[in-house]
């Protein structure tokens, strides 16, 4: 298997892929809940007996992995189809702006895991599936147009595919 960026994808196939990941867990979560059983079951325990249950941080809940993943394939999409990855893509980067994207993601990130987290559940996955869908736009788009703009003197030599 090679490392290579599914750039032959359409938009759609992200989307569907983050709404296919959604429903299918959400359909199992509810059928086995339907059938008696809790998926929750070591949250509820850990917070019943938790000496301090406030420790028990909503990123353990069983939804908030899958609002990640699927807010993350969705965001991958977007970072791929976007008009600032389009300029960005064929471009070459020094290491000097590479350092610099290094530099200026990770103080964007920072800040946006440091935002509130909302303690109703329902807000939670919500802010949870639009950070994460948000991350990927900022890190393969964004941050690197931001960068070739703001340094480029001249045209960057562009890379032949």
């Amino acid at each position: 298997m090679a490392p290579r960026v599914p750039m032959e994808r359409e938009l759609s196939f992200y989307g569907l892929t983050s709404l296919a990941l959604l429903l299918g867990a959400s359909l199992i979560y509810w059928t086995l809940f339907t059938l008696g059983l809790d998926l929750s079951w070591s949250i509820n325990l850990a917070s019943k007996w938790c000496e301090r249950p406030e420790w028990v941080h909503m990123d353990s809940r069983p939804f908030a992995s899958l609002s990640r993943d699927s807010g993350t394939a969705l965001g991958l999409g977007i970072a791929l189809h976007s008009p600032c990855y389009a300029q960005v893509r064929r471009a070459y980067m020094g290491k000097g702006q590479k350092i610099a994207c290094l530099v200026l993601a990770m103080g964007l990130l920072g800040p946006l895991d440091w935002l509130g987290h909302p303690h109703q559940i329902s807000l939670f996955y919500i802010f949870h599936f639009l950070k994460y869908t948000f991350w990927p736009c900022l890190v393969l788009a964004l941050v690197p147009w931001v960068v070739l703009t703001f340094s480029a003197q001249e045209a960057p030599p562009v890379r032949s595919s």
